[in-house]
Order: C-alpha cells, then structure tokens, then sequence
C-alpha cells in the first residue's frame, strides 16, 4: 500500500492499516508532545446553509481560524512550517500571510518603557507549502483523523450502535441504523471503535458516546475533535456570485497535526 485514505478504506487490509496508525499516534506521536487538532463544521448550520456558498473561501477561513487557536497552544516566538495536502482553489498565500500577521502581534503592557522588553511574537510561520501526501506520512494521518471526525459526525450514532453490538447490546438500537450499514461501514466502524477504546486506555479526553460523534470536551487535551459551531447572528460563511465569481470580502455569508 503506498499512501493511506480514509475515503478508500473499505477492505480489512486497509482497516489493518489504519488501527497500525492509530497505535502509532497514540504511543509515539503523543509520547513527544504532538498534538492533533481537528476541526469540523455542519454544512447545514446557520453559518453555512448559505446560497451559493463557496466552499474554497469557507475551508480557507476554518483553516485559518483552526491554526490561529492551535498555534497559540505552543511555546510562545516558536516556527511553523505548514505542509498541507495539494489542494486547488485555495489562496494558500494569502492564508499565510494572515497568519503570519496575527502570529507577530505583540502583548500590550501598562508600563510602556519596559513593553519592549518583554513584548515577544506569539508564533511566526515560516513557510507554507502544499504537498503531495504520498510523500509525507503525517498527511496520511491527518487524512485518517479527519475522516474519523467527519464519519462519526454525519453517521448519527452509528459508531456508538456499533459498540452496543459488540457488547451483545444491539437489540437496544433499532433495525433500521443495521440496515444501514454498508460494507465500508463494517471495515471502518471497528476503527472507530478500535480508536475510541485506545483513548480511553491512555485517558486522553475524547468522548464517542456523549454526542455520538468524536468530540474533545477540553481543547487542551492532546487529541482535540473541534466542532465549530456559529459565534453570533453574522457569522456566515462566504458566498459566490450566480456565475460562481467569489463575493467581495465582508459578504455573504481542517486538520492539523504538530
């Protein structure tokens, strides 16, 4: 197998495959201080159940918002070097340079003759370049996570019943959730389930049952599964044009792993 995705995984080797990463990330990615931040958004939520949405823009601002709150969770002037899966549409430029402006903000302080002296950047990206994730394995893993948290969000339950299942406590669910599951569903519901109860072996904070979907109550956990939810009335994502040119900015209206 030369690269791992989540959309493919239908088949036990695939399945194999994805608990191998799943205890790689638990006992060595976290043992040296990683972090896995996911964020997931419901496109039928007030923000984004916007006519003629434009999905680039709306990925570019969830991108930036995920990264923003993730980076200030490091060590305070540190350097990031972002690799993101090739994708098009997306102004990865201009992203950078947000983030680049945000992150060299300095800390206000009441006495203004020694502010410089301990005003310090927050965090400084160096360099921001879209790879191809067959050539850099911590891809494939934010491809895994991701998939994970997207499944178990549009999948109502479904990992939750199939926990149930295994525990000899199906006839508790009703029959149409099993006659709903397909065969990809029967190769990658034991992942999900596989990865819950490592979690909880190694007390991490993730929590399966509670919404039915993956879900980290505390951000400051090493493995956090984000919700974004609308902030206010105006918090709307980005729409096009009827002939799909983008809106002016201000109208109308993603995973990282370090």
């Amino acid at each position: 197998m030369s690269e791992f995705k989540w959309h493919e995984l239908k088949s036990a080797k695939r399945r194999f495959c994805a608990m191998r990463l799943i205890d790689r990330v638990l006992d060595d990615l976290l043992a040296i201080d990683g972090r896995i931040d996911v964020v997931v958004w419901d496109t039928q939520d007030s923000r984004h159940s916007v006519e003629h949405r434009d999905d680039d823009k709306n990925f570019e601002r969830m991108y930036f918002h995920l990264h923003k709150t993730l980076m200030l969770r490091r060590p305070l002037e540190a350097e990031w070097h972002l690799r993101p899966d090739e994708r098009f549409g997306i102004d990865w430029r201009t992203l950078q340079e947000c983030l680049h402006s945000v992150g060299s903000w300095r800390k206000y302080y009441e006495q203004t003759l020694l502010a410089e002296e301990f005003s310090v950047a927050q965090f400084h990206v160096k360099s921001l370049k879209q790879v191809s994730s067959c050539d850099l394995p911590l891809c494939q893993v934010a491809d895994l996570f991701a998939g994970m948290a997207a499944y178990t969000r549009t999948h109502g339950g479904m990992a939750v019943w199939w926990q149930h299942c295994q525990a000899g406590q199906g006839e508790l669910i009703d029959e149409a959730t099993a006659r709903r599951v397909s065969s990809a569903d029967r190769e990658r519901l034991p992942v999900i389930c596989y990865f819950n109860e490592r979690c909880k072996e190694k007390r991490l904070g993730v929590s399966l049952a509670t919404h039915g979907y993956l879900f980290t109550p505390s951000p400051a956990n090493p493995l956090n599964f984000w919700h974004y939810m609308p902030q206010h009335s105006s918090d709307q994502a980005p729409a096009k044009w009827r002939d799909g040119s983008r809106l002016p900015e201000g109208q109308g209206g993603d995973v990282n792993v370090t």
